[in-house]
């Protein structure tokens, strides 16, 4: 089944615009064409300009302009030192803090590489986040302990007597 759309005869070009369509299309190419092959080696002669003598300038300008650039580069280099300086201790800084945290994570109570028994010296308190009268009590480790109940002195036998 094949569909064919009928024009209006509005719609149809005319044998005269078929025509310049066509002579235009064939313009494009063949202008392209005669126009190279017009070309004489006298003309593309002609068309090469001979080339300058170049700009004079006084050596202190050229001194004074090298010294500028030389200063540009210097400053350059010592940004993209110090950058590169200060990204290596910030990475340094980084992975530093996540390979103490990892060692803290194996090394914990009950961790891959942990104490297998508590010790006795550690000490609990209990977790304050939703206050005494929670359901499931949570007991934390107080780090603390030590510092507000520093350990007993033994006494003296001047102290006791």
């Amino acid at each position: 089944q094949t569909y064919t759309t009928r024009m209006m005869p509005w719609e149809m070009p005319t044998h005269f615009q078929t025509v310049t369509n066509v002579s235009k299309k064939l313009q494009k190419v063949t202008g392209g064409l005669t126009r190279l092959a017009s070309r004489t080696k006298s003309r593309r002669e002609d068309s090469i300009v001979p080339r300058k003598s170049p700009i004079s300038m006084a050596n202190a300008d050229v001194m004074r302009y090298t010294g500028v650039h030389l200063a540009l580069v210097k400053e350059l280099v010592a940004v993209q030192s110090s950058r590169s300086i200060q990204k290596h201790q910030d990475l340094s800084r980084y992975w530093w803090s996540v390979w103490e945290r990892e060692e803290r994570e194996l090394t914990r109570e009950r961790g891959l590489w942990g104490p297998t028994t508590p010790s006795h010296l550690d000490k609990w308190i209990l977790d304050a986040t939703e206050g005494p009268c929670r359901m499931r009590k949570k007991m934390i480790a107080n780090g603390l302990f030590y510092i507000h109940y520093p350990p007993h002195k033994p006494m003296t036998e001047l102290e006791q007597g």
